[in-house]
């Protein structure tokens, strides 16, 4: 079973009816609220510490201990069910792999691309591939890839080249990784959700109950784990919404 249940607080409750709903549960034998088997996605990493602390403060104030849940962006919460397998590379060893490739001739890009100007320095490259990070990540969202991204500014009749060179220059990073047996975070996400979507059990140290707070829809890609085989393991609490 993926999860025990889904409950979707959305992003109309402040914080603390968010916090004291969660702190809703039975002690366990050491007297504490666990949150252990939870996961609360939130839409980024302030928002998880400042949910944290409200979490804490609630306790507090209520006279519970409690074992906190994780917290996890949208982009990160396949991470969580990534088996021993895979070693995904840092966000900044991704980054780095990425802007070395944008210099080397090695790589098979296409100068007519114009990915970047002539002379550019590093920290063009870093800030170029920053963002081609972040394009990646929402593209892989969406459970698309480049080529096909390309494909449909091709049929607009757009210059489909960048595009191309894009998914060149990310072949060329990942292989790179591969070298030293890392693999790219959206590599390992989407060998994640494959399995999990698949019916593969997630790992013992998955969280089994999901919160989302802040997050009202799971990208496509992430829907995937809600795949009919799932669905009756999953219960949607609509009176947090």
């Amino acid at each position: 079973m993926l999860f025990r249940s889904l409950i979707a607080v959305g992003a109309a409750r402040p914080l603390p009816e968010s916090a004291r709903r969660l702190l809703d549960r039975p002690l366990d034998e050491l007297g504490e609220v666990d949150l252990r088997d939870t996961v609360v996605v939130l839409p980024g990493r302030r928002a998880g510490r400042q949910f944290l602390l409200e979490l804490d403060e609630q306790a507090a104030s209520d006279g519970l201990r409690v074992v906190p849940p994780r917290t996890a962006t949208p982009s990160s919460l396949a991470a969580l069910f990534a088996s021993g397998d895979h070693r995904a590379a840092g966000a900044e060893t991704w980054l780095s792999a990425i802007a070395a490739c944008l210099q080397d001739p090695t790589a098979g890009l296409d100068g007519e691309a114009g990915l970047l100007p002539p002379g550019a320095g590093p920290l063009e490259r870093r800030s170029l591939a920053r963002r081609i990070v972040e394009a990646d990540r929402a593209i892989a969202a969406a459970d698309r890839g480049w080529s096909e991204v390309a494909d449909m500014v091709m049929e607009m009749g757009g210059d489909d080249a960048r595009h191309r060179a894009i998914e060149t220059l990310l072949g060329a990073a990942t292989r790179r990784l591969a070298s030293v047996g890392l693999q790219s975070p959206e590599q390992v996400a989407a060998a994640t959700i494959d399995a999990l979507a698949g019916g593969i059990d997630p790992p013992e140290s998955a969280p089994r109950r999901l919160v989302l707070l802040g997050v009202v829809d799971l990208s496509p890609r992430l829907q995937r784990l809600r795949s009919e085989e799932h669905t009756s393991e999953l219960q949607s609490h609509s009176d947090l919404v």
